[in-house]
């Protein structure tokens, strides 16, 4: 059975914006998100492209410490947006526990700012440092963390789809949602993607020629 699919509700935090309005609104007036790189005593020293955007206004959460012990900066930016989606398309409780709901969101790499205290921990050399190393630190860093962490937080019981293909996350989130709602799999999905700033990504895809350098002495 093929159905129609449509979209009833939307949003995202970016750096021109939170919500679907103040986007638009900025898009439509010209407003930038980027600016000049920001030192990070790290790797942005070695970085070529010293432009980037983040979100650097604050975002008001309203989680419980249950949900947030799992969560990494980027699982956040996901729960909130998912939790705004659930509310204006007037999901009930009902259709969340249901089976009939499920989750298509992904991110490049979880949560690399969680993933640099791992790797830091790990290679300390210090026993104790190694044996701090907990289970919700990997359950903050993995690179599924967010669909996981809107499931839990949700109670979704439908079907779960993570995805990780760099840029084209939300996309390719977005395309199995809508396959999962025209073949009647599910009734309906909460689609998108999430990524945090940090330079250790932002230098894979420096290093890979895929952040511009043209706009260098012109970051505003």
């Amino acid at each position: 059975m093929e159905r129609r699919v449509v979209i009833t509700a939307a949003s995202a935090i970016t750096p021109i914006g939170h919500g679907k309005e103040e986007i638009v609104g900025n898009l439509i007036n010209g407003v930038s998100g980027v600016k000049e790189l920001r030192e990070d005593g790290l790797l942005s020293d070695f970085i070529h492209s010293k432009v980037f955007g983040t979100v650097d206004y604050p975002v008001e959460y309203d989680f419980k410490r249950k949900y947030r012990k799992t969560m990494g900066p980027v699982s956040y930016y996901a729960c909130q947006v998912a939790k705004e989606v659930i509310q204006q398309a007037g999901f009930d409780r009902k259709l969340l526990s249901s089976g009939r709901l499920g989750v298509a969101f992904g991110s490049i790499h979880g949560s690399p700012t969680v993933q640099r205290e791992i790797y830091k921990n790990f290679f300390s050399g210090e026993r104790s440092k190694f044996s701090s190393i907990g289970a919700v630190d990997y359950l903050k860093s993995m690179v599924h963390t967010t669909a996981v962490n809107i499931t839990k937080m949700f109670e979704i019981t439908g079907r779960v789809i993570s995805s990780s293909t760099a840029c084209t996350t939300s996309s390719q989130s977005i395309g199995y949602g809508y396959e999962m709602i025209k073949f009647g799999m599910q009734d309906a999905m909460i689609c998108g993607g999430a990524d945090e700033y940090d330079t250790t990504t932002v230098a894979v895809f420096d290093n890979l020629l895929a952040c511009s350098t043209d706009f260098n002495d012109t970051p505003c």
